[in-house]
């Protein structure tokens, strides 16, 4: 039984098969809001005045279909899921209707399988809301952070962890002496730069953030300068997880520490 409230548009021409379908549904549902439309013009105002959170159309009606409506649906609520309930439904058709966005279909001799069909569309439209709320957060900090360091003159780095990929700013560079096009996109470019005596806590720091087990990573080192000099640098970074809390991605700044003097180069 579905304990928060629901509101759902019902497209259906016969009034036996509304009363029907509510009541399989108000079987699942403890706080139903049930809009009914019989036809073309009731369900396109309704779709245009009232937000729903799940659509039920019949597919076929005097006049119009439940593609046609499914169509209308995608340009006026796009994100609403879409469940076509009918009498019949041959298989290039239902093969149709999935393809062109709906949620499921449920033939009406078949009504218990509305409850679950329902319950699996909202919960993937849940998922899909909370992807899209993560990704422009996600958005929205980077541009911040990307404010923030411009003004600070940090060099940045945008390392993808599955194409084991970085992409390091001019900055970043430039810190170390280097033109644009002398510095690939392999991690060892950055790793293979850090002073021997401060590689091991570095990496140690790297490997517990991506774990998961540091918030967030932070590490002072020397790194090697294009004159061959070593030159203290202090990275930050936060990785990017996936739904397992696996980190698929890693963004972050280097910038110089002021007052640390230069050491020379004892390696080649």
């Amino acid at each position: 039984m579905r304990d928060e409230p629901l509101s759902i548009l019902l497209l259906e021409d016969d009034a036996a098969d509304q009363q029907i379908v509510e009541r399989e549904v108000r079987k699942h549902v403890r706080q139903l809001a049930l809009t009914w439309v019989t036809g073309r013009g009731d369900f396109e105002r309704a779709l245009r005045t009232f937000p729903f959170d799940l659509i039920l159309a019949d597919y076929k009606l005097p006049g119009y279909d439940g593609l046609a409506a499914l169509e209308l649906a995608r340009k006026v609520a796009p994100r609403t899921p879409f469940i076509v309930v009918t009498g019949s439904l041959d298989e290039e058709t239902a093969a149709d209707v999935i393809k062109a966005g709906a949620s499921d279909y449920v033939l009406k001799e078949r009504l218990g399988r509305l409850a679950p069909a329902i319950d699996s569309a909202l919960e993937r439209q849940r998922i899909e809301n909370e992807k899209e709320t993560a990704v422009l957060a996600l958005r929205e900090s980077e541009e911040r952070y990307a404010l923030a360091v411009s003004g600070a003159n940090d060099g940045l780095f945008d390392w993808d962890l599955r194409r084991n990929r970085v992409h390091y700013s001019s900055r970043w560079k430039t810190m170390l002496g280097h033109e644009a096009d002398e510095v690939g996109s392999a991690p060892e470019e950055w790793l293979g730069r850090i002073h021997p005596g401060d590689a091991g806590e570095f990496r140690q720091r790297l490997d517990r953030h991506l774990r998961g087990s540091d918030a967030h990573f932070e590490c002072e080192c020397r790194m090697r300068h294009r004159d061959g000099t070593f030159r203290w640098m202090l990275s930050r970074g936060l990785a990017v997880r996936d739904e397992r809390g696996e980190a698929y991605r890693m963004a972050g700044s280097r910038k110089p520490r002021s007052g640390c003097s230069t050491t020379p180069s004892t390696t080649r």
